[in-house]
């Protein structure tokens, strides 16, 4: 699977665990989704690092260290995907990373 591939289906993906989660499932979505998806084994081998790290609680110094360049398309674009809903907490995490 190349690099566009692996970040379209974590993209896809990253957030399936939401589900269960509002369903009373227990643990965080991240948890969730990965227990779900370890269901397809060819599938997680590709996806997991992206989908169980998205909401690291250390992002900002993520974003100064070198790499990661998959997990930090897949921050911004789930960051911009619930921009609606970010809370003043979030929106200075995103200022400290200069985005």
């Amino acid at each position: 699977m190349n690099d566009k591939d692996q970040l379209l289906l974590s993209s896809l993906l990253h957030d399936v665990g939401k589900l269960g989660y509002r369903a009373g499932e227990e643990g965080s979505h991240e948890e969730i989704g990965r227990k779900f998806i370890a269901q397809y084994p060819e599938i997680l081998s590709k996806v997991d690092s992206l989908i169980s790290m998205h909401h690291r609680h250390n992002i900002h110094e993520l974003f100064k260290s070198e790499g990661y360049s998959q997990l930090k398309k897949l921050i911004i674009a789930d960051w911009l995907a619930s921009s609606e809903r970010i809370g003043v907490e979030k929106t200075e995490e995103i200022r400290k990373i200069g985005l």
